[in-house]
């Protein structure tokens, strides 16, 4: 699900591999600095309730800390009701080294640090496209059992965290789950730096397919 860091002569064997990144290669960040001269690419607040920072005030339904300032066209959600408690489905994406289970990107994760799921643990996370295969370290931003979890993807690079991937759960009255997941490019990583707008329209589109096929292998993991 995150993005790795590829040299030129990689991106161009990925864009010629996959139809999703074809298309003329422009100059090494050449959309990231435009997005960035635009006020596109800027940093977010967590998409978490606003009640789970300390001191908030109680949040209104449906409010959370976001901030929108993802860069532009990068970012979606989608929601999917489940037949399972909260609980029960936030020991599921809390889980990690399952996503790879449900996702039809991402292989899997290692936790990289002594205390799993925890705020601030760290995983490495492992994706693949097509015979192409590669990981990034990954920092878990929020745990709130039963309601929300949070990550992004290399927070520690000179210009990271790049993406963030959120999951929130709420009682959905009729004693199940509505799990949203939410898909954030804070700033663009370094492997699609490169591409057109065209290319970025086409990797986002892949990414919604995937986000709707893992919330729906998630709802029958859950409901098993």
């Amino acid at each position: 699900r995150a993005a790795t860091v590829l040299g030129s002569r990689d991106l161009t064997h990925v864009c010629s591999s996959y139809p999703w990144l074809s298309g003329s290669v422009p100059e090494r960040g050449l959309v990231a600095r435009r997005g960035r001269r635009n006020g596109m690419a800027q940093r977010a607040a967590s998409r978490c309730p606003v009640r789970a920072v300390a001191g908030a005030a109680p949040a209104q339904a449906g409010e959370t800390t976001v901030s929108l300032m993802t860069v532009h066209g990068m970012q979606h959600e989608a929601s999917v009701d489940i037949a399972a408690t909260p609980d029960a489905v936030y020991t599921l994406v809390s889980d990690v080294p399952r996503m790879g289970e449900w996702s039809p990107e991402n292989a899997g994760a290692d936790w990289t640090s002594d205390t799993p799921g925890a705020e601030g643990s760290t995983f490495e996370g492992h994706n693949r496209i097509g015979d192409r295969e590669w990981s990034v370290p990954c920092t878990v931003t929020v745990a709130q059992p039963s309601e929300c979890f949070e990550w992004v993807t290399r927070p520690q690079d000179p210009e990271g965290p790049y993406v963030r991937w959120t999951y929130r759960m709420a009682p959905n009255g009729t004693g199940g789950t509505s799990l949203t997941e939410i898909w954030d490019v804070l700033s663009l990583p370094p492997t699609l730096q490169p591409l057109s707008a065209e290319q970025l329209a086409a990797r986002a589109d892949v990414v919604r397919a995937g986000m709707a096929a893992t919330l729906a292998a998630i709802k029958a993991a859950a409901e098993s």
